[in-house]
């Protein structure tokens, strides 16, 4: 199945001098430590939208081989039933990016729906322990996913 994903942000917080910030997104897939897919940053922008992407997922049933997901035609990995995606923002800096909050949602519940919208949180700590359920419960910034269907 193949899927264009856009993805745009609600109320980040100012991480710059100036009040503005520069974000920009990273995913994950469950718990590998290797962003699968990074977005270019948008300057001073609180409410971005940013430039929509496209990923491919094999289901085991159609290949026999296993399921894997791929981002842009690019980098692909391994996934399972339950697989998570983590978004990760940044505010893009000179000396060192700042880590602007994140959120998790499951792949499946991602390709179900046409709309899905996400509070960042601003501590990793759950995720690390492993408990996802409460990684999107609090905060004030939103992300904001749609997903639509398409044909190569």
């Amino acid at each position: 199945m193949n899927y264009e994903i856009k993805i745009t942000a609600k109320n980040l917080p100012e991480m710059d001098i100036n009040g503005s910030s520069d974000p920009y997104f990273k995913i994950y897939v469950d718990k590998i430590e290797k962003s699968q897919y990074k977005s270019k940053h948008i300057d001073n922008e609180l409410n971005p939208v940013w430039e929509a992407f496209k990923i491919s997922m094999q289901p085991w049933e159609e290949c026999g081989a296993g399921n894997w997901l791929a981002f842009n035609g690019g980098k692909s990995c391994n996934i399972v039933m339950n697989s998570s995606l983590r978004i990760e923002v940044f505010d893009k800096d000179i000396l060192k990016d700042d880590f602007m909050g994140l959120c998790c949602v499951k792949l499946t519940d991602l390709v179900s729906s046409k709309v899905t919208e996400l509070r960042l949180v601003d501590r990793k700590g759950d995720l690390m322990s492993g408990n996802l359920s409460n990684v999107c419960s609090t905060g004030k910034s939103v992300l904001k996913i749609e997903v639509s269907k398409y044909l190569f």
